[in-house]
């Protein structure tokens, strides 16, 4: 009978398990999602209230369950469910919604500290959290608005970058003439992908066209280009390194006859705002012949 009857609790504990298992199927959890893309907040309240008890750390449907009590303007209940589920892990989005609760609240320390943690568990929306209407006690706080910086710079990495400055004097529009004073070609330089990239676009005087790409190699820290053209040539710069208002770089290729080939690429900042850029080869690295010899020169 002993036997049986702890048989018949396992078979139990199985029928449970799987009765658990079915209510959170894919179905389930897609009637949720629809609930709540279709701002039926009521229903995606009760469909996410029983995935999260089934699952704990469910970290997404914790979020969608906070936010839709949110969207109800259940201030209350979504306060005291963001407080349960930030313990459950890190999320960037109830992180921010409990900061945005605390702010409401008038409880400054704990809204910057809940913000910050959004922040390490990856939100990096500054524009926005500036104009947030739960904020509002707060835009001109000191300690607020450093924090809201500390965001940017993680959000436009590049925006504070002072190396990235080292080309800026490249950025322009110019005409570009040859040593014999004879104009070759337009180009104009300009930032781009949040100031990340400095992008070169180059018209010759005979109608050709070309693009290059500059910017720093997170991995190495040197500056690289990669030059593509209308003929089907590419490019590889790299070692990009400036130095005395110089920035140089090198390229590693081969010739018609498969000869290893150095190509040395250099722009000179020149006192009088002017540019100059100076293509050398070589089949050794130490003697060098120049290929141009270009001075840029700012259009009015």
């Amino acid at each position: 009978m002993k036997v049986k009857f702890i048989l018949f609790l396992i078979l139990i504990a199985m029928i449970s398990k799987i009765g658990s298992t079915q209510t959170i199927d894919t179905d389930f959890r897609k009637k949720a999602a629809d609930y709540y893309a279709n701002s039926e907040w009521d229903k995606a309240i009760e469909m996410y209230s029983k995935i999260v008890s089934a699952e704990d750390k469910n970290l997404n449907a914790w979020s969608r369950l906070t936010s839709s009590y949110i969207q109800k303007k259940d201030d209350d209940k979504a306060f005291s469910l963001l407080k349960t589920a930030v313990t459950k892990g890190d999320n960037l989005y109830i992180w921010y919604n409990l900061s945005c609760q605390y702010a409401k609240r008038n409880m400054k320390e704990k809204a910057i500290e809940s913000l910050k943690k959004a922040i390490i568990a990856g939100y990096l929306s500054s524009a926005a959290t500036l104009i947030d209407q739960d904020f509002s006690t707060l835009k001109n706080d000191k300690d607020f608005l450093a924090v809201v910086e500390e965001m940017k710079k993680q959000e436009f990495p590049c925006m504070y970058n002072e190396k990235l400055n080292e080309f800026a004097f490249w950025i322009g529009e110019w005409n570009v003439y040859n040593i014999y004073g004879n104009k070759v070609g337009d180009s104009k330089i300009e930032k781009i992908l949040n100031e990340c990239i400095m992008l070169e676009n180059w018209t010759s005087a005979n109608g050709r066209s070309g693009k290059s790409f500059n910017t720093i190699n997170s991995n190495t820290g040197n500056w690289e280009q990669t030059w593509v053209d209308d003929f089907g040539t590419v490019t590889e710069y790299k070692k990009g390194v400036y130095s005395n208002g110089a920035l140089s770089f090198l390229a590693e290729g081969k010739d018609a006859a498969n000869k290893t080939q150095y190509q040395k690429l250099t722009f000179f900042k020149n006192d009088d705002g002017t540019v100059r850029q100076l293509g050398e080869s070589s089949t050794d690295e130490n003697t060098w012949t120049i290929t141009y010899d270009l001075l840029y020169k700012k259009k009015n």
